[in-house]
């Protein structure tokens, strides 16, 4: 793992100045305007990095590693498919229509995917059962209803994820601390915990770009990274090492944001897809600022995964509480939202 590591920290720098150049060179950039925060044009070249640095690993794992080859030959197409479905919304604004279809796709042949590794069998990879502990309640999901959650949590993500790529260094930093917590299990399997430890460098250098307005995610970089910590996620779900509960923290904050935007949205009739500058950070943003905008979110993503690190007990009353500073935060900040749209 160590001559993992020595390789992968230049290989990443290299493959994120990479993409940075390709992607000025294809012309995806994103330009200032209205709904923008930054002032000059930005290459969207996180998703191109990421592409080159995984594709390369999955290339050498392959070589190197026979037990898991139909596996990671499943992760890398449907990889690039998620990738490519966000450059394309990146260069031409893909409809939302066509980025869900193909998702649910990518997603049904994913979960449908088995894993054989010594003496772990994953005949798939479906959310399929509600555990509450405190409450002794366990509830099993038959094969349609837990395909149809799996993808339901699945585009849930990704597009709560998108949500947070909103100011400079949120939405790397969020799947920076998943991938941190995710690695400090006890997971047996090689290949994951590379994988995991490559999201962990990639978004740890990137987020220094990032934050200094070099590069940005952009749909591709936002997609390609939430797809693969959701494998990662998964993995350790079906290997028992979280549970259903906490998949919930884990995501809580983003999954809050969207949900309510959804709901607004919905409720103005309008598409739930449509951009605006609603989301709490942009709330936060106006409000407390960016630098406090930044730490209030880091505080929100740390506390949940150590609460999830540590296994306390009453999760449900966890997130609940949460539930309850979010909307609190959201009351807080209407007034001064609409007296700045109002100047």
């Amino acid at each position: 793992m160590d001559n993992f590591i020595f390789y992968l920290v230049p290989f990443t720098i290299f493959s994120i100045l990479i993409g940075n150049l390709l992607s000025k060179k294809l012309k995806i950039i994103d330009k200032p305007g209205v709904r923008k925060i930054h002032k000059f044009p930005v290459p969207l070249s996180g998703g191109v990095s990421l592409a080159l640095l995984f594709n390369i690993l999955v290339i050498v794992l392959l070589y190197r590693n026979n037990e898991f080859t139909y596996f990671l030959t499943t992760i890398l197409i449907c990889f690039n498919l998620i990738f490519l479905m966000g450059l394309l919304d990146d260069y031409s604004d893909l409809n939302y229509k066509i980025r869900v279809f193909i998702s649910i796709l990518v997603f049904i042949f994913f979960i449908n995917t088995s894993s054989f590794h010594s003496n772990i069998t994953i005949e798939n990879f479906y959310i399929d059962s509600f555990f509450l502990e405190n409450f002794d309640f366990n509830f099993k999901l038959n094969i349609l209803h837990s395909i149809m959650f799996t993808i339901f949590c699945l585009l849930f993500f990704q597009f709560s994820t998108n949500m947070l790529d909103g100011i400079n260094g949120l939405c790397v930093s969020y799947i920076f601390f998943i991938n941190i917590l995710l690695a400090t299990y006890n997971l047996d399997i090689l290949i994951i915990k590379q994988i995991n430890l490559t999201l962990i460098i990639f978004t740890l250098i990137f987020f220094f770009f990032n934050i200094k307005e070099k590069s940005f995610l952009g749909d591709s970089g936002v997609y390609s990274l939430s797809f693969l910590t959701a494998v990662i996620i998964l993995m350790h779900y079906k290997t028992n090492q979280i549970d259903f509960l906490d998949l919930i923290i884990m995501t809580l904050i983003p999954s809050l944001d969207l949900f309510r935007l959804f709901i607004r949205r919905i409720i103005a009739k309008k598409s739930p897809f449509l951009p605006d500058k609603n989301h709490l950070h942009h709330r936060l943003l106006k409000k407390i600022g960016f630098i406090k905008t930044i730490i209030l979110f880091e505080f929100f993503f740390i506390s949940s995964l150590v609460f999830v690190y540590f296994n306390y007990q009453n999760k449900l009353l966890y997130i609940i509480t949460y539930v309850i500073i979010y909307m609190l935060i959201i009351y807080f900040t209407k007034a001064r939202i609409k007296r700045i749209n109002e100047k």
